[in-house]
């Protein structure tokens, strides 16, 4: 299991063991995100109750494959997976899927139409924006449930830099988007 800090008392505790057997937190994958009552790891399937020191498993997500990014919008947790196991996707396109925790149940979302290698995934307080390696973007707005594929970086990605960075790993090093997105930008206008 892992650690956890109490700032309140200055003192650090141990945290349950997830269903594995192993901290599921500590598995190379995506980071966890925090909806405020509980932490959801989708590349470990469980989520961990602070108030309880407990672990539970999620439902088993309806397309397999490595977690690439993961984002909570404050109602949900969306994903993006390497897709594996679902023909209704195209092959080397990540595939978006959404989780509620009210429900408790996966979603698949329509196809993204952005690469699976090398996705940032961000919220900007009304939409994700997906971001792949080659430049391709897509948009989710949870409430009308739509991905728009092809996106203009211009329009949608410039607000997400505002809220939070966006990395992505291009070779060795890590590849600031800011400017990269702003050539795109220029280029598209």
């Amino acid at each position: 299991g892992g650690s956890a800090w109490d700032p309140a008392t200055d003192t650090w505790r141990r945290l349950a063991s997830g269903a594995r057997g192993q901290n599921p937190v500590d598995d190379g994958s995506n980071a966890p995100v925090w909806t405020g009552d509980e932490m959801l790891d989708a590349a470990a399937n469980q989520a961990y109750d602070p108030a309880t020191d407990t672990w539970r498993t999620l439902p088993t997500r309806p397309v397999e494959g490595a977690v690439q990014s993961s984002v909570w919008t404050g109602e949900e947790l969306l994903v993006l997976i390497a897709n594996r196991s679902d023909p209704s996707h195209p092959a080397g396109e990540a595939v978006a899927l959404s989780y509620s925790p009210a429900d408790d149940a996966w979603t698949a979302l329509p196809p993204t139409g952005v690469g699976e290698i090398a996705v940032a995934l961000a919220w900007d307080g009304e939409q994700a924006v997906a971001l792949d390696y080659d430049m391709r973007a897509a948009t989710y707005d949870p409430d009308t449930g739509r991905v728009q594929g092809e996106v203009s970086a211009h329009d949608h990605v410039e607000g997400v830099l505002g809220e939070q960075a966006v990395v992505l790993l291009a070779g060795p090093q890590p590849l600031p988007v800011g400017p990269l997105l702003r050539h795109v930008a220029e280029d598209a206008v």
